[in-house]
């Protein structure tokens, strides 16, 4: 189970520092394959999702791709919307979270394949990233899917940063800034129900092969042509939120 454990977040670091999704998979496969509680499963993955966060922020912001202003702002409503996700968790049907989430997922995704380079200057949707309270209650919606379900959040906001007229690069590096604080709350609050007896040694093992792999892809990310890179997050993401539906019904 441990080197499992080792190999999934290694793999999954290297696609989050590449395009900051697939953190999704990593509460499926400890809930699907490991058979692991839940709230061992979402202490784990978010726990992992911090430090994915952190490393890719610190990659990206080297290379100047991250709007502190603006995220700022979506910071605020993510750590409002964490608290709230972990809460609802054990009051609201996990069914009904997962269909809104992969149905916003394909949403955004298909919207991506369709966005013009750099955001449209005149659009609503450009403008819409200059209102205050336009960006806190999207960032406290983000999170508050993203930790009810595990998705760790960016796979709706890199889709939706695009949109909103940052480049893609722009949009995974603010994107993993965020996820940093979607996942602390989201950790602490799954972390005090949690059962394993192990879960610390298993949550040191986790943080040490996703940060390798999240650094790994963080340097990979800047050599893919951003065209490529955009298109291939979307159609990525179609697919997986299709399948994710099929799996629900």
């Amino acid at each position: 189970m441990i080197i499992a454990i080792i190999i999934a977040n290694f793999l999954v670091g290297i696609s989050i520092g590449v395009s900051g999704i697939a953190g999704f998979l990593l509460p499926m496969f400890y809930v699907g394959v490991l058979m692991l509680p839940v709230a061992d499963s979402m202490t784990l993955s978010f726990a992992a999702f911090a430090i994915s966060g952190l490393i890719g922020t610190l990659s990206y912001h080297k290379t100047g791709d991250i709007d502190f202003k603006f995220i700022m702002k979506l910071m605020i409503g993510s750590i409002i919307g964490s608290l709230i996700g972990v809460w609802a968790n054990g009051m609201v049907d996990v069914r009904t979270a997962k269909i809104v989430l992969y149905i916003m997922v394909l949403c955004s995704s298909i919207s991506l394949l369709f966005s013009r380079k750099g955001g449209d200057e005149n659009s609503k949707l450009f403008k819409l990233r200059n209102n205050n309270i336009f960006v806190v209650l999207v960032g406290t919606l983000i999170a508050a899917i993203s930790s009810f379900s595990g998705a760790g959040g960016p796979i709706l906001s890199v889709p939706l940063l695009s949109l909103l007229g940052f480049s893609i690069r722009q949009a995974v590096g603010m994107s993993l800034f965020n996820s940093i604080f979607i996942a602390i709350p989201a950790f602490i609050g799954y972390y005090t129900k949690a059962s394993l007896s192990n879960i610390l040694l298993l949550m040191l093992l986790c943080a040490i092969s996703h940060g390798i792999g999240t650094l790994g892809g963080a340097r990979i990310s800047s050599k893919i042509n951003q065209r490529i890179l955009k298109l291939g997050i979307a159609y990525f993401s179609i697919i997986v939120s299709i399948y994710m539906l099929w799996t629900v019904f």
